[in-house]
């Protein structure tokens, strides 16, 4: 049949399911870091993509991915204490941080010389700077050190990174 069929999404869209919109941040999570002298993050993400994000993403409308804790990032944190000659005194870049739960537990691990980390979604940008800014140490307060600063910039891969002031 040559036929384009039409559906009609609306009850669907407005269902109870769908009603909450896209990415809440009601998830809290205190992750307890490995080796860290019982150092540990909070970090504020959606808990899971509804299903109004998973449709929104296929259809190319607002990519939600960077508002939740992902396994990749669980695992890299059990990785992380085997991973110093990587990290200490280092510049370290990420791509596509999210919800900055592994630039944030890199900070706390070790003394590095700057983190920069990234990602294209405002929305996730403003989400990764409310983590960093939550689990800044209170030492790091009246402390200009670079150990101590975490900057956070938009970067869509394949383009350039601004300089920072």
């Amino acid at each position: 049949d040559d036929n384009v069929h039409e559906e009609d999404w609306s009850e669907i869209m407005s269902s109870s399911v769908l009603s909450g919109g896209f990415a809440r941040h009601e998830h809290e999570e205190r992750i307890s870091l490995m080796n860290a002298g019982g150092r540990a993050v909070q970090i504020s993400s959606t808990a899971s993509l509804s299903p109004l994000d998973m449709i929104n993403l296929s259809l190319g409308l607002h990519d939600t991915t960077g508002h939740r804790i992902w396994m990749g990032a669980r695992l890299f944190l059990h990785a992380l204490p085997s991973l110093e000659a990587y990290f200490m005194h280092q510049h370290v870049l990420e791509l596509g941080s999210g919800t900055g739960l592994s630039g944030i537990a890199v900070s706390k691990y070790f003394s590095t010389k700057n983190i920069v980390l990234t990602d294209a979604s405002e929305s996730v940008l403003d989400l990764c700077r409310f983590n960093v800014a939550r689990n800044q140490d209170v030492e790091c307060e009246d402390d200009n050190s670079s150990s101590c600063y975490i900057q956070v910039a938009e970067l869509t891969w394949g383009e350039t990174l601004a300089k920072s002031d």
